[in-house]
């Protein structure tokens, strides 16, 4: 996502930036000259148009990505982390049966089809593959 806002100097001329050009900063932070207009005097509204283009850049994020959540006995645990793709790692939370695990993880929507069958080799019961709707490093 890159977007600028208007005024000048280094910036590319106003006539050929859409509209959410106009108000959102640039992924690589470099920001336009303006006015009092473009949040650059004005914190609050500074504050709103980066939040706005961090929800913007966590739906662009999440479009390549989905949740996969599943039970998995805890005997297969390591095997099945050592393996398992996160965007750090996965969540393993205890089931009411002490044998068995509850593991949830974000992975790349590609290799989905690649993971299952270990998942299921695995003995994992369960599995639910969902959409993202935003992911915010």
């Amino acid at each position: 996502l890159q977007v600028f806002l208007p005024g000048g100097g280094d910036c590319p001329a106003d006539d050929h930036l859409s509209e959410a050009e106009h108000h959102f900063p640039a992924k690589n932070g470099r920001r336009c000259g303006g006015n009092a207009a473009d949040g650059r005097e004005n914190p609050e509204k500074r504050r709103k148009i980066e939040s706005i283009a961090m929800l913007l850049q966590a739906a662009l994020d999440a479009g390549s990505k989905v949740g996969l959540k599943m039970n998995l006995p805890k005997a297969n645990l390591s095997k099945v982390i050592s393996e398992l793709p996160a965007l750090r790692k996965p969540t393993v939370s205890q089931l009411s049966d002490p044998a068995w695990v509850a593991v949830e993880t974000i992975v790349e929507e590609k290799v989905v089809r690649e993971i299952v069958p270990l998942l299921k080799d695995n003995g994992a019961e369960g599995i639910v593959e969902y959409p993202l709707n935003k992911v915010i490093a």
